[in-house]
């Protein structure tokens, strides 16, 4: 599992550095300032929303 997430990560940090224009962009920049901001809880939450 933790391939697969380092994985979409790279893959979202990509697409937001190659100036790709999407509706998604904004979640995926606010799931990686979660995943590396200090606070797990406050990331678990906000990924819980998806499952």
């Amino acid at each position: 599992m933790k391939l697969t997430g380092a994985l979409v990560l790279l893959g979202a940090a990509l697409l937001l550095t190659s100036g790709g224009n999407c509706g998604i962009c904004p979640a995926i920049r606010k799931e990686i300032d979660l995943f590396l901001g200090p606070s797990v809880s406050d990331y678990v939450d906000y990924v819980s929303q998806f499952t």
